[in-house]
C-alpha cells in the first residue's frame, strides 16, 4: 500500500514538473529573438538581415520555426539592395539527433521568395560573404569540416530566382511556382 502512494506521488511530480516546463516555453516570446538572430546573421555573412514578420517556433520533438516577411541584404555593388526577400519561411527539425550533432530537417517551406544571384564584372557572386582575404573560421575541432544538415523535404511555391552575370551582362529567371523534392 505504501509503495502506491510512492508511485502516485511521483507520477503526480513528473506530471507538475512536465506541466510547468511546458508553460514556461509558451509563455516565451520568441519575436524578442529576431534582433539577436538579426545580428548573428550579420556577424557570420556582413550582410543585414530583417525580420519585419512575428518568429513562431513550434516545440515537440519535431520543432518548426517559421518566419514571415525577411529580407537579407545583398553585396554592396549588387544591382538591388536585397539579395532576397521572403514572405514566408518554415522548416521542421528532428530535435533528438541534435543531442549527437546532427541536423536533421524534416521539410524546409519557402512561399513568395524573390532571391537574385549575380556575379560582378570580376565574376565574383554575391553569394560570397564577408571580406577578400578576411580570416575565414576555423574547421571543427575534430579535423575535418562540418556535417551537412540532412534535408528530407523541400517546398518552393512562388519562387523567383534571378541570376545576373556581371561578366556576360545576361540575366535568366526561373519561377516556380509550385516544386517540392524529397
Amino acid at each position: 500500500m505504501r509503495l502506491k502512494h510512492v508511485l502516485i506521488g511521483l507520477a503526480g511530480l513528473v506530471v507538475v514538473v512536465v506541466g510547468g516546463a511546458a508553460i514556461a516555453i509558451y509563455s516565451i516570446d520568441f519575436n524578442a529573438y529576431r534582433t539577436t538572430v538579426a545580428d548573428q546573421v550579420k556577424q557570420a555573412t556582413g550582410r543585414d538581415l530583417k525580420i519585419a514578420g512575428d518568429l513562431k517556433v513550434g516545440i515537440s520533438l519535431t520543432p518548426t520555426v517559421a518566419v514571415d516577411n525577411v529580407t537579407f541584404a545583398n553585396a554592396s555593388w549588387g544591382s538591388r539592395p536585397e539579395m532576397a526577400t521572403v514572405k514566408r519561411f518554415e522548416a521542421e527539425m528532428e530535435l533528438l539527433p541534435l543531442l549527437s550533432g546532427d541536423i536533421r530537417v524534416k521539410r524546409v517551406v519557402l512561399k513568395g521568395a524573390d532571391i537574385l544571384l549575380e556575379t560582378d564584372a570580376k565574376g565574383q557572386g554575391n553569394w560570397t560573404f564577408g571580406q577578400a582575404g578576411a580570416a575565414q573560421p576555423a574547421t571543427p575541432s575534430a579535423g575535418g569540416p562540418g556535417k551537412l544538415p540532412v534535408v528530407n523535404k523541400i517546398s518552393f511555391e512562388d519562387v523567383t530566382i534571378t541570376y545576373k552575370s556581371g561578366v556576360t551582362k545576361k540575366t535568366q529567371t526561373v519561377a516556380l511556382q509550385k516544386f517540392s523534392a524529397e
